[in-house]
């Protein structure tokens, strides 16, 4: 009148393995730092030119983003992704959308945590280091620490990975501008 279960060599076996390959994957330890402090370009604060031709125009008009894809101009596998969107507010209302990553979470799709771990502030921009938690599939998640940098002045806001500490992404690099395009309305640019 107990529980009483078998199990084949085989299957005792495969428990064995799993429960190794479960021990091995608590033990092992992630560096403390990124292996690198940089390999993609950092962007420059302030305006960036992007081609505008009359059909992105009509898609911005009707209130919708244009996506653009660069390819690495020396042939290699990487790139650049842009975004345009024309919104119907104030820049400073964009920007403090923008710079509130600690409300980010519900906002931005698979994204677990976001919380900003060190704000500082400079003569020419304000520093914010985030800590982001992307859900990628039940169980299993990006983990990623981000260097942020908003001038003011420029209307620009940079990104890259806080090499000092370990992020499951090779590297980052990014950049946000936004800038005004009538009244009340702007223009939202991020690559």
């Amino acid at each position: 009148s107990g529980l009483c279960w078998a199990m084949t060599p085989l299957s005792f076996l495969s428990v064995l393995l799993l429960l190794a390959l479960v021990i091995t994957a608590a033990a092992a330890k992630k560096p403390t730092s990124h292996p690198h402090v940089g390999i993609l370009s950092a962007h420059n604060p302030g305006p960036f030119d992007v081609e505008l031709g009359p059909n992105d125009l009509k898609e911005l008009a009707a209130g919708k983003s244009v996506m653009k894809q660069i390819e690495d101009p020396a042939g290699g596998s990487g790139g650049k992704a842009l975004c345009i969107q024309d919104i119907s507010s104030p820049t400073s209302s964009v920007w403090s959308q923008i710079l509130d990553f600690n409300s980010y979470v519900g906002k931005v799709p698979k994204l677990k945590t976001c919380t900003t771990y060190l704000t500082e502030s400079s003569e020419d921009h304000k520093r914010l280091k985030v800590k982001m938690v992307i859900g990628v599939l039940p169980g299993y998640s990006y983990t990623c620490y981000y260097d942020h940098k908003f001038y003011p002045s420029k209307n620009s806001l940079t990104w890259s990975l806080d090499y000092e500490k370990y992020s499951d992404f090779d590297d980052v690099q990014g950049h946000w501008h936004v800038e005004d395009v009538g009244e009340r309305r702007c223009r939202s640019k991020w690559k």
